[in-house]
């Protein structure tokens, strides 16, 4: 586990530097650092070695235990780990918005974190069958992630206090480590640029490309945690029940005028900043085509509104609150 650990703060090309920041969660010094490598290695060798030299006998002489093998951890198991925590941390989710990470840091939440981890280094994805409990399981890993990283960095004020926050936490599921920012733009938005940057987080060939989900759906948007006082809130989701809840928590999102307003005097919609960053992901809305909207409006007025008007309306975006989304921020 600890090697697995060691790992994480690699690289995208699995290289180290001289030194290791645990605080700002950053490789420091030279890169890459030669010294570092023979160290990681020289483990490597010494833990294989051991294991050689005595080997754990299960109850029939062989088996499992022998071949060094993890037992095998069910879909069912992760998801319900996952469901767990993110119940924990949905509990402590004020009305506002506001999350009570003051709580979080007392609870057994990091302990938890922390098993979580363990079991997710052994899972299988190819265990999670079916879109929707890919979906489940990726967002959702996606927003622990976050949470954990606010913990652990000891954020106070927002997210941006440490670079590159979303590229830095990160987990290894199976044989492949990945960060939140790879989770959503890389799996879950079909290896799409993240805001702001030319290049997809996945470069083409990489097999974490076999974990994407398919065919891209807008609604994720609704449910992807960032820690801000602007991102959607942390909503559990179940794969039993995924398309009634992303279809509840687009229209509680879209009922708030903070998301989306239309005001039929000044022929104006208000909109938020998600629909601007991300307008690809819902047909372009950006550019003044604003059908992809048409699957979010409640109001059968809206609708028409938007239609008969789409050539004049004028199109205004909130400002991002990048504040962290705690009580105290």
């Amino acid at each position: 586990f600890l090697l697995r650990k060691i790992e994480e703060v690699a690289n995208h090309l699995a290289l180290f530097s001289e030194q290791y920041d645990p605080v700002w969660d950053e490789q420091l010094g030279n890169m890459p650092q030669a010294f570092t490598h023979f160290g990681y290695l020289q483990a490597v060798a010494a833990l294989q070695a051991a294991r050689r030299e005595k080997k754990p006998e299960s109850a029939d002489g062989g088996g499992a235990l022998d071949a060094g093998i993890a037992p095998e951890i069910s879909a069912e198991e992760i998801l319900s780990q996952l469901a767990v925590l993110l119940e924990d941390v949905h509990r402590r989710e004020h009305l506002d918005g506001g999350l009570d990470y003051d709580s979080l840091r007392q609870s057994e939440f990091c302990d938890r974190w922390g098993r979580l981890e363990k079991s997710l280094a052994d899972f299988d994805t190819q265990g999670l069958e079916g879109r929707e409990a890919q979906l489940a399981f990726w967002i959702g890993l996606h927003n622990l992630l976050v949470v954990r990283g606010v913990l652990e960095l000891k954020i106070r004020r927002s997210v941006m206090e440490v670079g590159r926050f979303f590229r830095r936490m990160r987990c290894r599921v199976g044989a492949f480590v990945l960060t939140a920012e790879e989770i959503e733009h890389g799996l879950l938005r079909g290896n799409r640029p993240a805001p702001a940057r030319l290049l997809p987080p996945l470069s083409p060939g990489d097999p974490k490309l076999a974990l994407a989900v398919g065919s891209l759906d807008p609604r994720i948007h609704f449910v992807l945690f960032h820690g801000t006082r602007s991102s959607a809130p942390l909503v559990p989701l179940h794969p039993e029940r995924l398309e009634r809840e992303l279809d509840k928590a687009a229209h509680s999102l879209l009922a708030d005028s903070g998301w989306l307003s239309i005001d039929h005097t000044s022929c104006t919609i208000h909109l938020h900043r998600t629909f601007k960053w991300y307008a690809e992901d819902f047909g372009h809305c950006e550019d003044g085509d604003l059908r992809g909207l048409d699957p979010f409006l409640t109001q059968e007025e809206d609708r028409r509104f938007l239609e008969e008007k789409a050539a004049v309306i004028q199109v205004r975006y909130a400002p991002y609150d990048w504040r962290l989304n705690s009580l105290k921020s």
